[in-house]
């Protein structure tokens, strides 16, 4: 830490020449867009939205900003190789790669391919193209791939943090298409920070603002669940990719590895994980136990209940319900309702609220796919008057 006591004007200058560049605002883009896209598909598959988004890219922000803040001081007694000039390599490349999704946009993907580009110059040496371009081929031969692996690697440590505390936050239900053909429900988690970082480079202050992301398919678990396992499994390639990068500097071999595991790593685990969710039972499926909740409309009567994500609702006034059909028969008429509902724990709870003539006669449940049909007809989705309007569902897959 004695850099940062001996020169703090200087530290806190590059904080402040931190949060007026250009990438800091790109990355707090990027991840705003992560957020709307969700809205967006809310709005379309629900008629609203099921979380207020203005919360959610505040909290989003503010856990990436804190957590940059932290790592960079925790930093503050190590030099670094990079400048500014790589800096812009790594945002140009996250730019491209952010076309084809913001999980893309990870500086696992940016950095990596970069250090293997940078690898495969070294190799070559000189030039093939003509001459103008060897500028940038010089500056793709300096880039310091062994501070950015090393950098991928303590940042996705934080980031088993950033997800354990916020990672879900702003799911986005959706339907998929099981390996048994049936259509079933379940969730997408998807996220991005932005982290702020301020590092030590050539006996000055950097700022090095990047972006990290994570995408996890769950339909086999409760949200929660499965956001423990994304984390530990986040954590575990932070460690295998430090443990590479210690490797590297007693074999330079070695560092071919670390980049391309970087890059193949960090998409094995969403690309494995989705795999291995398709071949597990589903969790979120209307079966014969009653109507499982896959999410709860905010400030609907479920809501005020205290229904949840999760919740199997067996039998409404006495009747047994397995599907949202059978739900809004039973409460057409109905004055009042008094609901026996299973929490995810399996344990047995009965709760009852009048209910008045404008409240929606689905509660403000979106009730998950009953167990058994491999081609649900169009739903009634729920607009934002609360009423019931005929709209197809759209198969959203991960």
């Amino acid at each position: 830490m004695s850099y940062l006591w001996d020169d703090p004007l200087s530290y806190g200058s590059a904080w402040i020449s931190l949060f007026s560049s250009p990438w800091i605002f790109l990355a707090c883009l990027l991840s705003l867009i992560q957020n709307l896209w969700i809205v967006r598909l809310e709005r379309k598959r629900f008629g609203r939205r099921l979380e207020p988004p203005v919360p959610l890219i505040l909290r989003n922000w503010f856990f990436g900003m804190a957590a940059g803040v932290a790592l960079s001081f925790l930093l503050s007694a190590m030099e670094w190789e990079m400048d500014a000039e790589e800096l812009l390599w790594v945002w140009a490349v996250t730019l491209l790669f952010s076309a084809g999704g913001v999980r893309f946009s990870c500086l696992s993907y940016s950095a990596g391919i970069l250090t293997l580009a940078s690898l495969g110059v070294q190799r070559l040496g000189s030039s093939p193209f003509p001459e103008r371009w060897d500028k940038l081929w010089n500056s793709l031969e300096q880039f310091s791939g062994t501070g950015w692996l090393w950098l991928i690697g303590i940042v996705h440590l934080l980031e088993w943090a950033l997800i354990r505390v916020d990672g879900d936050r702003g799911v986005l239900p959706i339907q998929i298409k099981h390996r048994t053909g049936q259509w079933i429900n379940g969730f997408l988690l998807k996220k991005g920070w932005p982290i702020p970082l301020v590092i030590l480079s050539a006996d000055s202050w950097m700022p090095l603002p990047v972006f990290i992301s994570f995408a996890r398919l769950n339909i086999s678990k409760p949200v929660k669940q499965q956001k423990r396992l994304a984390s530990t499994l986040t954590c575990f390639y932070g460690i295998m990719l430090c443990g590479l990068m210690l490797a590297a500097a007693k074999w330079k071999g070695v560092l071919w590895a670390a980049a391309v595991f970087a890059v193949l790593g960090h998409e094995t685990i969403y690309q494995w994980g989705r795999w291995q969710e398709k071949q597990k039972e589903p969790f979120f499926v209307s079966d014969q136990r009653g109507l499982k909740v896959l999410a709860v409309l905010p400030g609907s009567p479920a809501a005020t209940l205290g229904i949840k994500s999760g919740d199997v609702i067996q039998r409404l006034n006495g009747v047994r319900v397995r599907s949202m059909e059978e739900l809004e028969e039973q409460t057409k008429r109905a004055a009042f309702c008094k609901l026996e509902v299973l929490d995810e724990r399996l344990d047995r709870h009965m709760m009852q609220k009048a209910l008045y003539e404008d409240d929606p006669r689905h509660l403000g449940i979106v009730g998950a796919i009953p167990l058994g049909i491999r081609n649900p007809e169009p739903k009634q989705e729920v607009n934002t008057a609360g009423k019931l309007s005929k709209k197809k569902v759209h198969h959203h897959e991960a």
